[in-house]
């Protein structure tokens, strides 16, 4: 006699298998995406003009007052440029390839560098600006101050650094502000200094460094016209003639 199996609760169907059925997800391989394209390499130039770009304005917040003029100070400038060179990977390199120096005025001494900068952009290639730079100095400080004044106009002038002023950096004399001469003449109105050749010899010193020694003095009509060199010279002797008239008195 044949028995006959009762189904067990495993041969059930479940209710749920056709629908895992239909809701299954098929067995599709996937297609991989495309590689990424290459990205072009970013040339110099165009970092160049990416910094030029980014960079902010920096106004004349400097004040010289002897000459009586504005500036953009270096720190500025390099605080300025700092931030957008390292976003687009720019970097500079001088070489000194030329150096001259002076002694002026007797006491200062003079560095005359010209610099050969190479600008590198991300991609290693690079181009070459060549600047001059000149810086004074009492001590041994004049080729440290000519590099950062070289270093100062490369900026300026290859990122054309905007600059909130109107002015143009390169006049002599700037709108608004004295000829460099009237300050050498109010100083020597002060009767104490007129009359004191250590202080007139003190100002032809000064005079001679700020290159205004032969300007011109403004004199009277009919008078015979001199240079400010002339005129502190003139009046040195006039003060030592007296000296020795009151020593022989």
């Amino acid at each position: 006699m044949r028995r006959h199996r009762s189904p067990s609760a495993s041969d059930t169907p479940s209710p749920f298998d056709e629908w895992s059925s239909v809701t299954a997800e098929p067995s599709i391989t996937k297609p991989k995406p495309p590689p990424a394209a290459p990205q072009k390499a970013v040339t110099v130039h165009q970092a160049i003009n990416a910094v030029m770009r980014d960079m902010d304005p920096v106004g004349k917040n400097g004040f010289n007052d002897f000459s009586r003029y504005k500036f953009r100070s270096v720190e500025d400038v390099i605080n300025a440029a700092n931030g957008a060179f390292v976003r687009h990977g720019l970097f500079i390199a001088p070489e000194v390839v030329n150096e001259r120096y002076e002694l002026r005025g007797g006491k200062n001494n003079t560095a005359i560098l010209t610099i050969k900068y190479r600008i590198f952009g991300p991609s290693g290639d690079h181009v070459e600006a060549v600047m001059v730079g000149e810086g004074s100095d009492v001590s041994d400080k004049a080729a440290n101050k000519a590099m950062t004044a070289g270093f100062k106009y490369l900026l300026n002038q290859v990122f054309m650094i905007p600059t909130e002023s109107t002015d143009d950096s390169d006049r002599d004399t700037p709108v608004g502000a004295p000829d460099p001469l009237s300050g050498f003449l109010a100083r020597m109105r002060d009767p104490y200094v007129w009359n004191d050749p250590k202080a007139l010899s003190l100002i032809a010193q000064d005079a001679e460094l700020a290159q205004v020694s032969g300007h011109r003095v403004p004199m009277k009509a009919g008078a015979e016209p001199v240079t400010l060199a002339q005129l502190i010279s003139n009046r040195r002797a006039q003060l030592n003639a007296q000296h020795q008239e009151q020593q022989a008195a």
